[in-house]
């Protein structure tokens, strides 16, 4: 798991991302959730990062928060709901 940047669920899949790479995987965002708490991060409903990959917290000209990560091209979407979280964590960080 430490070389997996972050989990997206699309539907009733979960992908875990590691390298450029996708792998599709068994679990559930929430399992996975509380079996690595404190490594990966909720920043949208459909996604956790691994606190070891985030470089930052960026704004877009709407607005919208996104978080970057270590060796992944797109910042990711942080929803409104977990934006207060987001930035509590990387205040620790």
């Amino acid at each position: 798991m430490n070389e997996v940047s972050h989990f997206m669920a699309d539907q009733k899949y979960v992908s875990a991302f590691s390298h450029g790479r996708e792998i599709v995987i068994d679990d559930s965002l929430k399992k996975l959730e509380q079996e690595f708490p404190g490594r990966f991060l909720k920043i949208h409903r459909n996604c956790l990062v691994a606190t070891s990959y985030i470089e930052g917290l960026v704004r877009d000209n709407a607005g919208k928060s996104a978080i970057c990560l270590r060796e992944v091209e797109a910042a990711l979407p942080v929803s409104r709901r977990h934006l207060p979280r987001v930035k509590k964590v990387l205040k620790t960080l």
